[in-house]
């Protein structure tokens, strides 16, 4: 008997520290994830705040009429109230920019870049998360 009383408990370890591998590997991976999933909604956040948060901020549209050097331009016409045209603001240029056409946009307070507003925007700001 008492052969048959050692294995069952060296069994039993095996079992407790399978499990406790287990659990490390999981929690591991959990850690990583969150890592990552905060390092992307931080890269995203300099531009989705300005499309997600659009109360108060100037509201409008642009015309491209220029693209060189990884940027757009082009005249802006307001839509919100208290905004003010502007003959010339930027869009960062990307596959969903063209020249010779007008995108809903949001301007970054206190500067002349403009943000893609709605939901083209909304994904294009959180690129960086995915």
């Amino acid at each position: 008997m008492p052969a048959s009383a050692a294995a069952a408990r060296a069994r039993q370890a095996s079992s407790a520290s399978s499990a406790l591998l287990t659990f490390g590997r999981v929690a591991a991976m959990g850690t990583v994830t969150a890592l990552i999933l905060i390092a992307g909604v931080w890269a995203s956040w300099g531009t989705a705040q300005h499309v997600l948060l659009t109360k108060g901020r100037e509201q409008g549209t642009v015309r491209v009429t220029r693209c060189g050097g990884g940027v757009c331009s082009g005249p802006y016409s307001p839509v919100s109230a208290g905004s003010q045209a502007r003959e010339r603001v930027v869009i960062e240029d990307s596959v969903a920019v063209a020249k010779g056409r007008t995108y809903s946009v949001v301007l970054k307070p206190g500067s002349g870049d403009a943000v893609r507003s709605g939901p083209a925007g909304v994904l294009y700001a959180w690129v960086p998360l995915g």
